[in-house]
């Protein structure tokens, strides 16, 4: 009896341990266009035919804010889930991305550079073709719904002045990298609060590219997130260290829908 009793228990032990770890895909676009002039620019059709497929094969979009409060909250998620992704506030996100939502009941993360939005707030010029969001139109966006964003930087979605993104340099002291990539992620995350009410508890990396310093930086911030891309699926457990550098999979124009769905839902 007492053997039975000790294997049910360990029995139940790893179904709980093994029912913990849900598996979560990630998706990353970018710019939304009907002129498609390089790779990872996909036209509109493209991306209604991407949400379909989600549709039709019964997954449901999250946003990060519900990843992390089924990891901190135990808060549920829906059966299939899965992380859609915008990456720098293209103003074309606006224009196509937001109504295929709308229509397909879905929800998406975009992550902005700051500068981005601060110049074509300044300039208030709205045209898909190069334009980035405004405040005001985050604002707006924030209130639909179907948009949660999240910090891509201030200012460092580039590769010059010697630095990759928002890498450590060779020569930098930790206490002076610290200071640097701390000042740049809160100026957005100030920004955010003044112009929306709303703080980000997600960063993403610029081009993916990550410094092993950045990650405890970033935890020190409050982020309670951060998304890379590596590709991969993502085995999301209770351990909230689970949800730093998390793998996404960039959507290039060069698969179809069934054959990039097919490789990236089959890691």
């Amino acid at each position: 009896m007492l053997l039975v009793s000790s294997y049910i228990f360990i029995y139940n032990s790893v179904m709980s341990h093994t029912e913990s770890v849900i598996k979560i895909p990630i998706i990353m676009y970018h710019s939304i266009l009907k002129s498609q002039s390089g790779t990872y620019i996909l036209s509109p059709s493209v991306l209604e035919d991407d949400f379909k497929y989600l549709k039709d094969n019964g997954y449901n979009s999250i946003t990060m804010s519900d990843l992390i409060n089924y990891v901190y909250e135990d808060a549920p998620l829906p059966d299939n889930p899965i992380i859609i992704t915008f990456d720098d506030g293209h103003y074309n996100n606006l224009t196509y991305v937001v109504p295929l939502l709308h229509k397909y009941d879905m929800k998406a993360v975009i992550s902005i550079v700051g500068e981005y939005t601060d110049r074509y707030t300044a300039s208030n010029e709205v045209n898909p073709n190069y334009s980035y969001l405004r405040w005001c139109d985050i604002s707006e966006l924030i209130k639909d719904g179907c948009i949660e964003f999240q910090n891509h930087t201030y200012n460092l979605h580039s590769t010059k002045n010697g630095r990759s993104g928002c890498k450590k340099l060779y020569n930098e002291s930790l206490d002076e990298y610290t200071k640097f990539l701390s000042n740049d992620l809160q100026k957005l995350q100030d920004e955010f609060s003044e112009n929306t009410g709303y703080i980000p508890n997600t960063f993403t990396y610029p081009f993916g590219m990550i410094s092993e310093e950045s990650v405890d930086i970033i935890k020190n911030m409050g982020f309670k997130a951060s998304l890379s891309c590596y590709s991969g699926t993502n085995y999301i457990s209770k351990d909230p260290n689970c949800l730093y550098t998390l793998k996404r999979n960039n959507r290039a124009n060069n698969y179809s829908t069934y054959s990039f769905f097919n490789k990236i839902l089959n890691y």
